[in-house]
């Protein structure tokens, strides 16, 4: 959910000289009705180009936007100022989204609280404004087309029901080849797009380490099928939108290339398994448009993922081929290090999630909102139903107590406690409060089925 928040703004940074706004008048302070009428007009274009690149989208479709204080409805047709009696409660308060379900309407709430937006390199109105827009389309562009497009009522097929949470998450010990193998294909999608000449041979490179990934590392092929499908086509629709809002909404081949270049061209390599879900099914869609017109139909209603449509009906090279650059030794370079980085926090998790008591566990709510997450990763020798979140990022508040989480160990449990609200989230309290959470709220000691030390926050108990 989440932890893509930041991974999302490699495209958002080019995307900020689309539509150029100032400030009607000069002040001190940023104008926030007129920053939301400007969001309007550009939501306007990022449902047009959803229509352009994917699917029409739904008339009911709305973003409630807050900065902390003030919120405001955007919808295609308007802009309007909630007023203190009529204001919906969001579940992010500092920086977010979250989705609001409500019959016959699809509502995404965007939170950009006025306290982010402190510092020098943010003093003027102009550059807050153009701050506060950047995170607005981080939110709406990407996380929109999950909610607005991939869903049941535009026929979009969920597939089958997984069970483990975060299966985009890598297992530990990290293996460096398939994250070679998938960044091969990566590398070769990129060069076959830019090359009229030499595509063919170049997908047929791509297939055969496709076919060798398939081969070598059939259990992560299963695990990720489903986030490579979703935030692939997701991050085709990001960017192809982009495109045509650049260009045109008749934007040719050559304009997509030329992004490629100017988006990924400095990109040494995909250092993550999600990180490769994003871009491997965007770059694999760009090549669907031109040799599978039916591609959107089939993944929209199937279970399948754009590489294997792909490589589906695509002969593999006979020879292994050779690749350019030192890229594969930085990627085991990259294993190594991690690898040993991880052995004390893995350690540590496979001790907490055997039920040894090492520490106070701080249960968060998940109506806590949105959060960011550095890695996710799962232990080899544990059920896969347990995940280790590395330097995880959440700020929430109930009424004036705020817990800041900055980049801690996050342990994702399924179990029972006796806290009286729903989450799956424990940080680990080691010796008291450690210094990156600050924990502004009070706090109730119970056990978990385990025996293990649990504290709940009481303002979520009320």
């Amino acid at each position: 959910m989440y932890f893509r928040l930041m991974a999302l703004f490699v495209t958002i940074v080019a995307m900020s000289t689309t539509l150029t706004y100032s400030q009607s008048t000069k002040s001190k302070e940023l104008n926030w009705d007129e920053m939301a009428r400007h969001f309007q007009m550009e939501f306007r274009l990022i449902l047009a180009s959803y229509d352009k690149v994917w699917v029409k989208s739904d008339d009911a479709v709305e973003v409630q936007f807050s900065n902390g204080t003030d919120a405001w409805s955007i919808s295609k047709e308007k802009v309007e100022k909630y007023t203190s009696e009529n204001r919906p409660q969001f579940q992010n308060t500092m920086l977010g989204y979250s989705r609001v379900n409500v019959p016959e309407k699809s509502i995404l709430q965007v939170v950009v609280n006025k306290a982010i937006l402190s510092g020098s390199s943010n003093s003027t109105p102009e550059a807050q404004e153009k701050l506060v827009l950047k995170f607005l389309r981080t939110f709406v562009f990407h996380e929109g087309f999950h909610y607005f497009i991939q869903n049941s009522e535009k026929g979009w097929v969920e597939g089958a029901k997984d069970t483990v949470r975060f299966p985009r998450a890598t297992t530990y010990p990290l293996q460096s080849n398939p994250r070679i193998y998938r960044n091969h294909i990566f590398k070769l999608l990129i060069k076959a797009y830019s090359s009229e000449e030499m595509r063919a041979r170049y997908l047929r490179d791509a297939a055969f380490w496709f076919n060798k990934y398939k081969t070598e590392f059939p259990a992560e092929l299963e695990q990720i099928r489903s986030t490579d499908r979703i935030e692939g086509t997701a991050r085709y629709a990001e960017n192809a939108s982009l495109v045509a809002i650049n260009h045109g909404f008749d934007a040719k081949s050559k304009d997509m290339a030329a992004f490629l270049a100017t988006t990924y061209g400095d990109l040494p390599y995909l250092d993550t398994l999600s990180q490769e879900a994003y871009e491997l099914g965007y770059v694999a869609g760009l090549h669907l448009d031109m040799i599978n017109k039916c591609w959107k139909n089939e993944i929209h209603h199937h279970e399948i993922s754009p590489l294997e449509i792909l490589f589906r009906d695509i002969m593999p090279s006979d020879v292994e081929p050779r690749m350019e650059g030192d890229y594969a030794a930085k990627i085991t370079e990259t294993i190594e290090a991690e690898n040993a980085d991880l052995q004390a926090s893995m350690a540590l998790f496979k001790r907490v999630v055997n039920g040894e008591n090492v520490g106070n566990l701080l249960f968060l709510p998940s109506s806590a909102g949105s959060f960011r997450a550095g890695a996710f990763y799962k232990h080899s020798e544990l059920d896969r139903s347990f995940t280790y979140l590395k330097d995880f990022v959440q700020t929430f508040e109930n009424g004036k107590d705020v817990v800041k989480i900055n980049k801690a160990s996050v342990f994702d449990m399924p179990g029972k406690n006796d806290c009286a609200y729903k989450g799956n989230f424990y940080v680990l309290m080691e010796s008291g409060s450690p210094q990156n959470i600050e924990l502004g709220m009070e706090t109730r000691e119970t056990k978990n089925e385990s025996g293990q030390t649990v504290l709940c926050l009481t303002a979520f108990e009320k």
